[in-house]
């Protein structure tokens, strides 16, 4: 069995129903702290997040930054009737993956998880030039596992996927929220999309 899928029937397996982590953050960072990464948990509520960077020297002055955002928890599984097995069972068919969580997206976790125990080169688009000169590009990797799905609550998924000519580089978004005296969190809706050098 890969390594890749091995972690993800792992994954699987733990019934991390919103908003119970189930120890897939702490399986997370057992796999990432081996590799260089400093994890830590950040618990908000009764929600575990993890938290993990590796960084050099040389990436924090000139490397790109590349960053990757995930959840772990999944919403509830409905009638067990309904499924062919058992839903917190990894169960393999047809070349198939079947379990909660499976598609969104303990797999592609597990995939991210292990593809950074393989390879030490990042590039990007936009510094594939430097990346082929140099044969090796150094970057600062940030990894942020949620437990809990922004979306989850959502009717209507917004635009997630973008071609690298829609991506403004070298720009962060720009500040939208600030913390009043009382401790009110105010977000300005007019400055959500607005973008500053980075």
């Amino acid at each position: 069995m890969s390594a890749t899928l091995e972690l993800a029937k792992s994954l699987i397996e733990r019934r991390s129903v919103t908003p119970d982590d189930a120890g897939c953050q702490a399986l997370l960072a057992a796999r990432l702290a081996p590799l260089g990464f400093a994890c830590q948990p950040v618990d908000v509520g009764a929600v575990s997040n993890l938290w993990a960077e590796r960084r050099s020297a040389q990436a924090l002055d000139t490397g790109p930054l590349v960053v990757f955002a995930g959840h772990t928890d999944v919403v509830p599984s409905g009638p067990l009737d309904a499924w062919h097995s058992d839903p917190f069972k990894a169960t393999e068919r047809d070349g198939k993956l079947y379990g909660r969580g499976a598609a969104d997206m303990k797999s592609s976790i597990a995939a991210l998880s292990i593809s950074k125990s393989n390879t030490t080169t990042y590039s990007t688009a936009a510094s594939k030039a430097s990346a082929l000169k140099s044969g090796r590009l150094q970057a600062e990797v940030l990894i942020m596992m949620k437990g809990h799905d922004e979306s989850f609550g959502q009717t209507v998924h917004a635009r997630y996927s973008y071609r690298y000519d829609e991506v403004i580089w070298g720009a962060r978004f720009a500040t939208a929220f600030e913390v009043e005296k009382n401790g009110d969190l105010r977000i300005e809706v007019d400055k959500v999309s607005l973008t500053a050098p980075a």
